[in-house]
């Protein structure tokens, strides 16, 4: 059940613009020249993967811009903009640079789900000069791992009421069903589950009424797409703790 369980949870839980003769420093420019020097992106991220217990970005860039001859990469959470997260790592700053640290996956401080962006040092401040990256493989983690069922496009909301929506969808020929799955259904007693160091406690019962339903659309050759949805009856830890935006980003990783 512990094995099913984290497969279920875990399952659902990149033009430049050069202005002569400026810093491209925001604060330190007015108007349109501002505007301008916020979006001066010379650093583009290649690639930001898992490799291994580390995580390894690498970039190249169109034209090296000043600083003071380092590229700093940021590590933020996904509700954070520009240079304001902490600095994870940084490396010599020139047409092509790599940078290399700590995933510390299912720890306080774990990377898999933030987002970087590399800036340099300008006037004594942070200026942003690349778009933001997520990691895009973080299913290299997963213990595991099934190929979606690749079938056809027919499909529909499964009424789970009815008392033969399992004949009606085989009548009907459905290759593809949506669900959506309130979190709050899910939360109660009866399975401790620990990520990045919070313990969070579910419904032992409805995980395995769900288990069993996608287990039996599955067997019907109809492949299944869960909506998590974050309704009003979802405790309130769930929010605050980083619960949710972790859904946004959290693919089958366990």
């Amino acid at each position: 059940m512990k094995n099913r369980l984290k497969k279920f949870l875990t399952g659902i839980l990149c033009a430049c613009t050069v202005i002569a003769g400026a810093q491209f420093a925001a604060k330190s420019v007015p108007g349109e020249v501002a505007e301008a020097a916020a979006l001066y992106r010379p650093v583009t991220i290649q690639s930001a993967l898992i490799e291994g217990n580390q995580v390894v970005v690498r970039t190249s860039s169109a034209a090296v811009p000043a600083g003071d001859g380092k590229f700093y990469l940021f590590a933020n959470e996904v509700y954070q903009d520009g240079p304001v997260g902490k600095v994870i790592a940084t490396a010599p700053a020139g047409k092509d640079a790599v940078f290399s640290f700590p995933l510390a996956y299912n720890t306080a401080e774990s990377n898999l789900d933030r987002k970087f962006i590399v800036a340099v040092k300008q006037n004594g401040g942070w200026v942003q000069v690349s778009h933001e990256h997520y990691i895009t493989n973080p299913e290299a983690l997963a213990k595991f791992t099934m190929p979606r069922m690749q079938v056809g496009i027919k499909g529909y909301f499964p009424d789970m009421t009815k008392a033969d929506v399992y004949a009606d969808a085989a009548k009907l020929g459905v290759q593809q069903i949506v669900y959506n799955l309130p979190i709050g259904a899910l939360t109660g007693s009866g399975i401790n589950y620990v990520y990045d160091g919070q313990t969070y406690s579910f419904n032992a019962q409805t995980v395995a009424n769900y288990d069993a339903m996608f287990k039996q659309w599955n067997k019907m050759g109809i492949s299944v797409t869960l909506t998590l949805l974050n309704d009003n009856s979802s405790p309130r830890r769930f929010e605050a703790s980083g619960f949710q935006k972790r859904l946004c980003r959290q693919r089958l990783c366990v």
